[in-house]
């Protein structure tokens, strides 16, 4: 059997998983498939992560989403709180169980996110801006009752921490394990504990999600 062969077996099988469950996405799938904020969520996550089969089909991209991927489950259980479907939230947590190692603080986050392994993560922040890319562990937390604000574009690297009133630049870069506790300038790669200045984000670095 060649690949063509095996691979359309394969997404033959998760076709049949998808309408197997169709009962308890399609409900879902109907709250949000006009939300702007989540169809760039899904083109986001469709690129990156899920199974680009899929990505002319809203209604496949977002199921398979779901079924496979916790992170994005987080993700859409945070939309449905922002537009207050608070009910259908409430049902989407019940038939969709959580990632419970990822949490949002916050309902000030914008399009676009991507989540790549969100294991004890947390998110408490004022402001998310579009298009950012967080990492697993870590923290963008609160200090004396001051949370940060990040911009759009940006990434934050593995293990890393945010704390307090800080206010993270559109396009900077967090490198992985830092400590940020000082405001960090759009443009920049910051690194290190405490972090620093490393260098200016080179063009062809800055993130295009």
């Amino acid at each position: 059997m060649n690949e063509k062969a095996k691979e359309d077996i394969y997404y033959g099988l998760i076709k049949a998983r998808i309408i197997l469950n169709t009962p308890r996405i399609a409900p879902f799938y109907m709250m949000i498939r006009h939300n702007k904020t989540v169809n760039e969520d899904l083109r986001v996550w469709g690129n990156q992560y899920v199974l680009r089969r899929y990505n002319k089909s809203k209604y496949l991209l977002f199921s398979q989403a779901i079924l496979d991927v916790k992170e994005f489950r987080n993700l859409v259980h945070l939309r449905l709180l922002q537009s207050n479907k608070l009910l259908g939230s409430v049902f989407f947590k019940k038939l969709f169980p959580l990632m419970d190692t990822l949490y949002f603080d916050t309902l000030n986050v914008g399009k676009g996110l991507f989540i790549q392994h969100g294991f004890a993560t947390i998110i408490s922040a004022r402001k998310v801006g579009d298009y950012c890319w967080i990492n697993q562990q870590v923290t963008i937390g609160f200090e004396q009752d001051k949370s940060p604000s990040i911009g759009n574009r940006v990434r934050i690297g593995a293990g890393a921490k945010i704390i307090g009133g800080v206010n993270i630049g559109d396009n900077a870069i967090i490198g992985a394990g830092s400590v940020v506790t000082k405001d960090v300038p759009a443009n920049e790669i910051w690194a290190g504990n405490p972090a620093h200045f490393i260098k200016k984000v080179p063009e062809d670095k800055i993130l295009k999600l």
